[in-house]
């Protein structure tokens, strides 16, 4: 998959994140985070069924068929223009961008599959009300975590935590916590 990529060259001072910053310029890819955007569109897709399965229930199985992906799976799968140049860069982004966004994704897929579980339930039961203001939740409760992952890709995050005024900033560590909040 790799093939097309030149190996990998560093700067005058052995940098390698400095040889991709320049790789990545007039792509879709930060060059400061090394990191694209693109990943979270496997997630606003979720996010998009969410808001539909109240009025489209059939929506519901491809919810249900939905799983996480990592940054690189999800690359090695996509029709991203840069994405073999996404997956190799990714190693040499930043630590703190890259693990702020695999904590924030590892939140996300948890809320997504909790949230998975008590949709299916109130479609069971046939709540059209509870299932209404789950969905809406959820994908509050998602919208919100989707912005600190861009804030990640694209070097924000600070601010996107600090401006949060939803009452939302959860960290990543109090997951559960969130998760039982929002279903509870």
């Amino acid at each position: 998959m790799l093939q097309n990529l030149k190996p990998v060259e560093t700067g005058e001072d052995g940098d390698p994140a400095a040889c991709f910053a320049r790789r990545v310029e007039g792509t879709n890819i930060n060059a400061d985070t090394l990191l694209a955007t693109d990943y979270l569109n496997h997630f606003n897709e979720v996010v998009m069924l969410i808001d539909l399965l109240p009025d489209m229930p059939d929506a519901r199985r491809d919810i249900d068929e939905w799983k996480p992906l990592s940054y690189i799976e999800h690359f090695a799968e996509s029709g991203f223009r840069d994405k073999e140049l996404a997956i190799a860069a990714y190693p040499h982004a930043p630590e703190s961008a890259r693990r702020g966004l695999e904590e924030t994704v590892d939140e996300i897929n948890k809320v997504v599959l909790a949230g998975v579980q008590e949709l299916n339930a109130n479609l069971d039961i046939e709540d059209d009300v509870g299932l209404s203001r789950l969905c809406a939740e959820l994908s509050r409760y998602l919208r919100h975590l989707l912005d600190q992952a861009s804030g990640h890709i694209n070097g924000t995050h600070r601010m996107v935590h600090e401006t949060a005024s939803d009452g939302m900033d959860t960290p990543a560590e109090n997951s559960q916590h969130a998760i039982d909040a929002l279903m509870g």
